[in-house]
């Protein structure tokens, strides 16, 4: 009898979350990320908190800042989901999400990967890594 066999193919990714205050004024936080192995890891998702410490600055600079800090630096593919902190506590939450879609929703409009988003809930994404 033949026994079959088993191919396993080992995937591997990094995840993060929170915001970016204490690496503002410094490059630490993007030399860690632009040192991410990338041979075998294929992507990265950040969890949300990007404003955390914020304060009241919800506004574009803020996002686009963290956008320049994150995506912009990894070395591998980078893909978000907002937190609470990210909008919902922002004096006008609807604009807030907004630039957050326009800012941080939207790093993975250059990636490899076909993303899909649900309908009604925009922030939520899916792709099929392999087949």
């Amino acid at each position: 009898s033949m026994t079959p066999t088993v191919s396993i193919t080992e995937t591997t990714f990094y995840v993060m979350g929170g915001d970016y205050a204490h690496y503002k004024n410094n490059d630490e936080l993007q030399n860690n990320l632009g040192q991410l192995p990338s041979n075998n890891q294929e992507w990265l998702i950040h969890l949300g908190a990007s404003r955390r410490q914020a304060g009241n600055d919800c506004s574009i600079n803020m996002y686009q800042d963290f956008t320049n800090l994150v995506s912009k630096s990894s070395s591998v593919p980078v893909y978000a989901i907002p937190g609470e902190q990210d909008y919902a506590s922002c004096p006008n939450p609807d604009q807030a999400f907004q630039y957050w879609l326009n800012e941080i929703g939207k790093w993975d409009a250059s990636t490899k990967y076909v993303v899909k988003r649900q309908k009604g809930r925009i922030e939520n994404f899916a792709f099929v890594f392999r087949k």
